[in-house]
């Protein structure tokens, strides 16, 4: 039997969505995770104007490997959210919450273990993802000091999706918000007032992360009004864990994948470009994070509902969920790709004023790569669906087709046939062959 305090916080004493609910459900993650990729972007331009080009191209070299450290909590976070909504929506709650609990501890026990190792093997992984003498340093410098944060970004990981299972989410949005205004501050007075270059803007992100990671940590130390969630007593159940864990593979692997993509895509440009070509990556890449932030916050957002109601058995309400959101999707999509083509001048000028080759070269990637959005929202949507469906298999051959396989050949065929500008229109070309493998998946378990 499904209990009243959930079926409240899920359908609101009725099983029909309309399009003003889901907006309702799904705004304040995307907007969260939209921000987060802002401000990521602010330390970028703080980077590249006061730091210089050398320090640009080692933080584009080096975060990748951050992000490989900080993955197990998106793994955990997604698939922990998409168990433990499930679990509520079978009527456990208290089951529900033990899960909950076990998995928040671990991502924390796990961020521990992986800063330690991080720093064992910066060094190395440096000249692995393409570092040389001018950049080896800068890697260094930056790496190291988020390692001090990486326990509390592994649980920052965890949270984005549990703040929208507790119920939370316009919380868990505020908390970014925060996030994100501090971290911009901290730019401004390391970089700007005080001068310490990278060194002031690797300080300013590890004092943000860890601020906003250790928040919910202690929010949910007991029980709050309003909120589903909060730290119960429990015993390790490897059954829910391994669960969670392969529900979640497909984050994690979208997240492991995108690192080691962007290491290839690197290695290409510092071979057909230089440095200039992996500042100008950088650019797009950050144009592709906003893009993509709103399709993944939108799928941290409704995944929740489509896991409750799978567990209700309310059969119709995910098929009325999961068309409406195809046709969000869609037209967002459309939306994003004119966005980003007319959006080319404008980056340029913020990143790249100050150096006419790259500036040329910046404009032409953000041109050619605009054609992404179309098929990308369709392809992440399909994946976090089958993550909300407990299907955790499908899920991450998606994510995995996304991200790795099909990209990775798209690049090395495409610089063969058209060189550097072949990079550009890798990851159009990996989305369009990907959603042929959505759409296969999607027909063939329909029921």
């Amino acid at each position: 039997m499904v209990s009243t305090m959930n079926t409240e916080r899920y359908q609101m004493g009725e099983t029909h969505y309309s399009y003003k609910k889901i907006f309702t459900i799904v705004l304040p993650p995307i907007v969260s995770t939209i921000f987060t990729a802002v401000y990521n972007i602010v330390d970028g331009v703080f980077i590249s104007n006061f730091a210089g080009k050398d320090a640009f191209a080692a933080l584009n070299l080096i975060y990748p490997w951050i992000m490989v450290l900080s993955s197990f909590g998106f793994m955990l976070g997604a698939g922990g959210s998409a168990l433990v909504a499930k679990t509520m929506g079978e009527g456990q709650e208290k089951k529900a919450r033990e899960y909950f609990t076990m998995l928040s501890m671990t991502a924390l026990l796990m961020g521990v273990i992986l800063a330690v190792l991080g720093w064992i093997f910066m060094e190395p992984m440096a000249y692995i993802l393409g570092a040389d003498a001018t950049t080896v340093s800068d890697c260094l410098v930056y790496g190291r000091i988020q390692c001090f944060s990486l326990p509390f970004f592994v649980t920052l990981g965890c949270y984005v999706s549990f703040w929208v299972t507790a119920g939370k989410e316009r919380l868990g949005f505020w908390v970014t918000v925060l996030g994100g205004v501090c971290n911009a501050v901290f730019d401004w007075i390391f970089m700007y007032l005080f001068h310490m270059g990278l060194k002031g803007a690797a300080i300013a992100t590890a004092m943000n992360i860890g601020m906003t990671g250790f928040i919910p940590l202690i929010y949910f130390a007991k029980k709050r009004k309003g909120s589903s969630l909060w730290y119960v007593p429990f015993r390790p159940d490897w059954k829910a864990f391994l669960k969670s864990c392969s529900n979640g593979a497909s984050e994690m692997v979208s997240n492991l994948s995108m690192s080691f993509v962007t290491v290839i895509y690197n290695l290409q440009l510092v071979r057909l470009a230089g440095n200039a070509g992996v500042d100008a990556y950088g650019v797009v890449a950050y144009i592709i994070f906003i893009c993509i932030s709103f399709f993944l916050g939108y799928g941290i957002g409704i995944a929740p509902s489509i896991s409750f109601h799978y567990g209700a058995r309310h059969r119709d309400t995910v098929k009325e969920l999961y068309s409406k959101s195809l046709r969000i999707i869609l037209i967002t999509g459309l939306i994003m790709s004119a966005g980003s083509f007319l959006m080319a001048v404008p980056a340029a000028e913020l990143f790249a004023s100050y150096d006419g080759e790259l500036y040329a070269l910046t404009v032409n990637a953000v041109r050619l790569s605009s054609l992404a959005y179309i098929f990308a929202g369709i392809n992440i949507f399909s994946s976090a669906y089958f993550t909300a469906l407990n299907n955790g298999l499908v899920s991450a051959v998606l994510s995995f087709s996304r991200t790795f396989a099909l990209q990775i050949g798209a690049i090395y065929l495409l610089v063969f046939l058209w060189g550097l500008d072949g990079i550009w229109v890798a990851q159009t070309v990996a989305e369009i062959m990907t959603l042929g493998v959505s759409v296969y998946f999607l027909r063939r378990l329909k029921r």
